[in-house]
């Protein structure tokens, strides 16, 4: 069994790889989404904002957010 700390390390090496790998696919095909939809990824994404946070930032349902 993974000690605590072992357990912590692994699960933040694992968030860097996803930030990197998000991070290459907005720039690779981020110009293909819509200004908004740039927009929501940016902010769910790289600024951490719920979908309730995202909606109402924009004044939209939070569905809306998601899509």
């Amino acid at each position: 069994m993974l000690s605590e700390e072992r357990h912590k390390l692994i699960l933040e090496k694992l968030e860097r790889e996803s930030v990197v790998y998000l991070n290459d696919l907005f720039d690779i095909y981020g110009e293909l989404l819509t200004e908004k939809q740039r927009d929501y990824f940016r902010d769910y994404y790289f600024d951490n904002l719920s979908y309730g946070e995202i909606a109402e930032k924009y004044s939209v349902s939070r569905n809306a957010s998601f899509k």
